[in-house]
């Protein structure tokens, strides 16, 4: 297929200078172009150009990124996608090649700090042993990104909480010490259903609610995912294609190890029954959990329950689909939105994950939603690579702070 019967592009691909003081330009002449918005973690995207293009400084500029820093704003539509360039490769005749660059959203600041015990102090003045936050969980993450942000210096800003913050309270108590934000963060949001974004302000853009900004900045906030009950995704209405991921069960019964040791320990145990049911005698048994800092059976027994339905089999679909039929994405559901999808018989009631919108020149615009956060990965295997990398690396960070 010759260049001018390539589609037009659907994305709007704008490379910047590092600084933000100015674009370098636009990369509109791309072979394709993608980009994922994630719900509580790091949106990715990638970019194909040629070389040998009308306008080369943009796309040039997208591999440079070893010694600067290369923003990329992608506007799709109504929606903007904000980030970097990652990791960047040239293949072929120089300057005859192809550019491809791995993008990353500016969700990416959240695992580029810590947070300090003492945030306030000096690092030889960490008086505490961690910094333990409570009370409503937009007033709590937003504190922990505040006091890091005026630690660091660096160009971002929070939305105020509300003076009255009816958030919810109940999660798990982050106790920070020199943590990544991100893990001390996540654990937070996902107990209270609630979605924290990164985006980066442009001046001339509109004002973030509460803020007064002059200079280009990452804006943090806390959002409610918007409802989503009338969307019902199925093989007969809306999906085109699909790739479903199931994973079994793994555990139906606990063990529960409370407060004490050796024989002065306690224990109690929990049954996930209706699991058991399901499965019948040849069902995978159980599994130990340690709950030193639990005092009574009944909430070891909670514990254990949570801990048993980490380890019920889980299902998720990503799936291409035209948007606006019937559903589209930004009005009729969101990145987080809870919604149904059915799909070869299996029935799935999750939060939407992910929305990766893909521009192929050659056959045009798709926008792929994931309904639930199990295995699937519909751009590159590397991403389930990294994510079990990052695992072992913060499994070692973690045992060596203890």
């Amino acid at each position: 297929m010759s260049y001018r019967q390539k589609l037009p592009p659907a994305h709007s691909v704008t490379v910047y200078r590092g600084d933000y003081s100015g674009a370098i330009g636009q990369v509109s002449e791309y072979s394709s172009s993608s980009v994922t918005w994630q719900n509580n973690g790091i949106g990715t995207g990638t970019i194909i150009a040629d070389e040998d293009v009308k306008v080369p400084e943009p796309v040039d500029a997208l591999g440079q990124n070893l010694t600067r820093v290369v923003p990329v704003v992608v506007r799709d539509g109504g929606r903007i996608w904000t980030g970097r360039v990652a990791h960047a490769e040239r293949v072929g005749r120089p300057g005859k090649g192809t550019v491809t660059a791995s993008l990353v959203d500016d969700w990416v600041w959240v695992s580029a700090m810590l947070a300090w015990p003492v945030p306030t102090a000096a690092l030889n003045a960490q008086t505490s042993v961690h910094d333990i936050r409570t009370g409503p969980v937009e007033t709590a993450v937003k504190g922990y990104l505040s006091v890091a942000i005026t630690r660091l210096g660096v160009p971002c800003a929070v939305v105020p909480a509300p003076a009255v913050d009816t958030s919810p309270s109940d999660y798990p108590t982050p106790k920070a010490r020199f943590d990544p934000l991100d893990e001390v963060l996540l654990p937070m949001l996902a107990a209270t259903g609630r979605r924290l974004t990164a985006q980066l302000w442009l001046p001339g853009w509109p004002q973030a609610r509460g803020l007064l900004l002059s200079r280009p900045t990452i804006v943090f906030d806390v959002a409610t995912p918007s409802p989503a009950d009338h969307v019902i995704w199925t093989d007969e209405l809306g999906i085109v294609t699909r790739r479903l991921s199931t994973t079994s069960p793994t555990a139906t019964d606990a063990v529960i190890g409370m407060k004490g040791e050796d024989l002065e320990r306690a224990f109690t145990s929990a049954r996930d029954e209706a699991l058991i049911t399901q499965l019948g005698d040849y069902r995978l048994p159980e599994l130990m959990v340690d709950a030193t800092d639990v005092d009574t059976a009944v909430e070891g027994q909670a514990r254990g329950l949570a801990k048993l339905g980490e380890y019920r089999g889980k299902a998720s679909v990503a799936f291409t689909v035209d948007d606006g039929v019937p559903y589209t994405f930004g009005s009729d559901y969101d990145v987080g939105s809870v919604v149904r999808a059915r799909t070869s018989g299996i029935p799935i009631t999750d939060a939407v994950d992910r929305v990766t919108s893909s521009d192929n020149r050659s056959d045009g615009r798709r926008i792929t939603p994931q309904v639930g956060a199990s295995s699937v990965d519909e751009s590159t295997e590397k991403l389930v690579i990294n994510q079990v990398a990052e695992l072992a690396t913060a499994i070692a960070r973690n045992n060596s702070r203890r």
